[in-house]
């Protein structure tokens, strides 16, 4: 996200979240991990490894029921 990676001049990763959350909802694991790094290290929102771990989870068990989500097997 261009928000978390500081391109857009500020890092705000509040908004950064957002998105995360937006797409974790919608199944896109990596952003699944993303919302839980974002728990497990507080930024963006407040610290919470069992929120981390949730999303953790989510993010494997999507992974593993759609291949297609896997980083390294997308053509």
């Amino acid at each position: 996200s261009i928000y978390a990676s500081d391109k857009a001049g500020v890092k705000d990763m509040k908004q950064a979240f957002k998105f995360y959350m937006m797409a974790a909802a919608q199944g896109h694991a990596d952003a699944q991990d993303c919302v839980g790094l974002c728990y497990r290290d507080g930024h963006g929102a407040k610290k919470d490894e069992l929120m981390a771990h949730k999303y953790f989870a989510m993010a494997r068990e999507t992974r593993k029921t759609n291949p297609l989500w896997e980083s390294d097997k997308t053509y």
